[in-house]
């Protein structure tokens, strides 16, 4: 199974950026999770093409919060995995998300827009970044993500 991993989008509507990443990066994949600030429900519409995850985020619309839970557990396959955008600072966020689940084997966030793929204590925690846009920090590129499940959960940063 391979799951595309997105957040921070940030776009108020879907634009030719998202539609080349869901080309090349999310059109073989079994499921998209968006790890919350998408900003407009027509990002979600339009990644719904594929079983789609998501969370709100503290700049999504209205709507979007009302659609959509803070977080989420959810199966993948037989995993179990936790979705969750984050809150604060950066620096000790994935410490903060991990209390936030029981029994997960991965939890995914967002909220920092700095990509994140680590094990510990046999979770996994993966941010996939953000994919900017155009509007990367100090003119970086963005990141998404992905995450296959075999045998093993093995997460990568992509960068655009």
């Amino acid at each position: 199974m391979r799951i595309g991993v997105i957040s921070d989008t940030h776009l108020r509507s879907v634009t030719q950026g998202l539609r080349e990443v869901f080309e090349r990066y999310f059109r073989d994949v079994d499921m998209i999770v968006h790890a919350g600030d998408v900003v407009s429900m027509s990002v979600l519409d339009y990644l719904s093409q594929k079983p789609l995850k998501a969370v709100c985020g503290n700049m999504d619309s209205m709507e979007i919060q009302d659609s959509f839970p803070e977080k989420l557990t959810f199966k993948a396959g037989d995993r179990l995995i936790g979705l969750i955008h984050g809150w604060g600072a950066p620096w000790d966020l994935p410490k903060r998300i991990k209390k936030e689940f029981e029994g997960v084997e991965a939890i995914i966030f967002g909220h920092s827009h700095l990509p994140y793929c680590a094990f510990e204590d046999r979770i996994l925690l993966f941010n996939p970044g953000s994919p900017a846009f155009g509007q990367g920090r100090k003119g970086e590129g963005g990141t998404i993500g992905i995450i296959e499940i075999q045998k093993e959960m093995v997460g990568k940063i992509v960068y655009l």
